[in-house]
């Protein structure tokens, strides 16, 4: 698709090929860009039809999850700690409980056994 010429095989340096497709510079120059055009459309099409599919199928599986007050959640990590691997640290802390849920995205989390008036965070 990218280099717009048939695959050479090594018979072909000692057998002279015959002189059927024989163009000018510009001529191949031409074609090849007609070729190329062509094939960036046919790979667009497909390409738009397959991502239509892996979003109809993503969309009959995915559904959401509504946070409630009272569920113990675990948070992701985003630290790392100096000269740890990241491949060591621990990705997730908890765990927390739900204190309140201020909208399908945020909710008010604290600390299992920690005072939820005081030690409360929001998180997304």
């Amino acid at each position: 698709m990218i280099t717009g010429r048939e695959l050479r095989l090594p018979i072909d340096l000692t057998v002279p090929r015959l002189a059927d497709d024989i163009r000018t510079s510009t001529e191949y120059a031409i074609k090849l860009c007609r070729t190329l055009g062509d094939s960036h459309r046919f790979a667009r099409t497909h390409l738009g039809t397959s991502q239509r599919h892996q979003k109809e199928f993503y969309d009959r599986k995915a559904h959401e999850t509504p946070v409630r007050s009272g569920v113990e959640v675990w948070m992701k990590s985003m630290t790392q700690a100096p000269g740890m691997p990241s491949k060591f640290r621990y990705h997730w802390t908890g765990p927390f409980i739900v204190i309140e849920a201020l909208s399908l995205t945020t909710c008010r989390v604290a600390r299992v056994g920690e005072d939820p008036e005081t030690q409360s965070q929001i998180v997304h």
